[in-house]
């Protein structure tokens, strides 16, 4: 979804089981229920928003948006590729609806993972040098 949403291409590496997300400038989450419950969360450096920012509101340059609305942009990233993963799970036959996106700042500390749920991590490395962090919190 970088390369088709952002113009990016991304390596996903490999699948770590973790006690905790790690912490970002920003992390944007969604819950996903269903046939499976996960939380999805995709933390990101203030480049990568910026990137993905740009891509979302389709500007050059998005160094004079507020702080806000950047994030917003990371958050509609989200949305589109957990919608995109419901979509392909109901054409499977899995039931799986999406909750609105939200946003975290967890610091240094990062997120724990819940006690009911297993931790998968994955670091993202993009063409452009950038890093993001993919956590999915799956419940057992």
């Amino acid at each position: 979804m970088f390369l088709r949403v952002v113009g990016v291409q991304c390596h996903v590496g490999e699948c770590t089981l973790v006690d905790r997300a790690p912490g970002e400038t920003l992390v944007a989450g969604i819950d996903l229920r269903g046939e499976v419950s996960a939380r999805y969360l995709l933390g990101v450096s203030g480049e990568l928003r910026d990137r993905i920012a740009m891509a979302v509101l389709m500007e050059k340059d998005v160094s004079g948006e507020p702080e806000d609305v950047l994030e917003d942009t990371v958050l509609e990233y989200v949305n589109i590729v957990c919608g995109n993963v419901a979509a392909k799970a109901g054409q499977s036959g899995t039931a799986v609806e999406i909750e609105p996106p939200f946003a975290l700042n967890p610091g240094a500390e990062g997120i724990p993972t819940p006690a009911d749920s297993y931790g998968l991590f994955f670091q993202l490395a993009m063409s452009t040098g950038e890093r993001a962090e993919l956590t999915l919190f799956v419940k057992r």
